[in-house]
């Protein structure tokens, strides 16, 4: 506000105010202003920490190359994981025991040392990994065109608890089904 508008605002409440009250009055609402914007600042945050922040992008389903979605993955659904296993939006593994992701057996790939495990039904087994990149205890093997654990899960291959295991040894289908525990497969 420039001194001659000022001057006009104070002759025009001389009857009600000194000049010296109008001074301190605009001075108070001027610090009013500046606190009612801080306060909408600060509920503005809060809202945002509690609703969160409406701009978070949603996670994406990610296909691996056997067209599912591997373990520890975010999935929507069981039947896009390559385990049918989908707990709080990540896909989970099953049977895994001692094995970790990459091992391979005697079964599968020549040449290589073999991990002992304890298969789901206590049966011994040889560690292998499955196509959702999940470690597998495997009790027995066939080589099958499979992509996820329940192409490998019917009473014509290996079983409940089977799993669809990256396989170098089934030449024609780079892949098999292997049972865990105490079943073998068909």
């Amino acid at each position: 506000m420039d001194n001659t508008r000022f001057d006009d605002v104070t002759r025009a409440l001389s009857p009600l105010l000194t000049r010296r009250s109008l001074a301190g009055l605009l001075g108070i609402a001027a610090l009013g202003a500046t606190e009612v914007a801080d306060a909408k600042k600060k509920r503005r945050k809060r809202r945002k920490k509690k609703g969160g922040d409406h701009n978070t992008p949603t996670p994406v389903v990610k296909f691996n190359a056997f067209g599912c979605i591997d373990v520890g993955a975010f999935c929507e659904a069981a039947d896009q994981c390559c385990s049918g296993i989908c707990t709080n939006s990540a896909c989970r593994s099953h049977d895994v025991d001692v094995c970790q992701t990459g091992q391979s057996n005697v079964f599968c790939t020549d040449g290589v040392t073999d991990t002992s495990c304890r298969g789901g039904g206590g049966g011994k087994g040889l560690c292998a990994t499955t196509t959702g990149s999940a470690g597998f205890c495997a009790t027995d093997r066939q080589c099958v065109a499979c992509k996820k654990d329940a192409d490998c899960q019917t009473a014509s291959t290996c079983g409940a608890g089977a799993a669809c295991v990256i396989c170098a040894n089934c030449v024609d289908t780079g892949t098999a089904c292997m049972a865990s525990g105490a079943a073998g497969c068909a």
